[in-house]
């Protein structure tokens, strides 16, 4: 039976061998990182007020440069892919292993998640299709909240006070 992650306004499934690595809470943002035994790892962060998708990828892709001396980026192809959502794949070497860090940057309101699906490369391509479930249920979860999201936040605006 899959796990449930539910927690800074997200909800996705993950499978149950894999266990939450580290939350972390910011200024700038708040996030969990779920690790599989192999050390393959989902990150989700939610950036609040956030509005462009391309200065945050920039600013993942620069502290991967500072990390990394060779980052080769990518643009996969992507047929889930919904509206507004930015892609990048980012590989690298580390220990002598091939490392591909995708990145996914969501809208959500106002608010940017950015997940990060992150393994050594023949690893990655057996998890694409958890990373891809574990996407999917995030993404359902992000459609069936968003009318409640929008009301919330016109009915919490004091911009709409007046009515809308």
């Amino acid at each position: 039976m899959p796990a449930t992650f539910d927690d800074f306004g997200v909800r996705f499934m993950y499978p149950d061998n894999w266990e939450v690595a580290e939350r972390t809470a910011s200024d700038d943002s708040v996030g969990v990182t779920i690790e599989s035994p192999d050390g393959t790892f989902f990150s989700f962060n939610r950036y609040p007020d956030l509005a462009s998708a391309a200065e945050l990828m920039a600013d993942v892709e620069a502290a991967m440069r500072s990390e990394y001396d060779e980052l080769e980026v990518h643009v996969p192809q992507c047929d889930d892919a919904g509206e507004g959502e930015l892609i990048r794949d980012l590989q690298f070497y580390y220990l002598d292993l091939l490392i591909v860090s995708r990145n996914l940057i969501i809208p959500d309101g106002n608010d940017l998640l950015l997940i990060q699906m992150q393994s050594e490369n023949r690893d990655f391509e057996k998890n694409e299709l958890v990373f891809a479930a574990m996407l999917k249920t995030l993404r359902d979860h992000l459609a069936e909240s968003a009318p409640h999201r929008s009301e919330t936040r016109l009915t919490a605006d004091p911009r709409n006070a007046g009515g809308v």
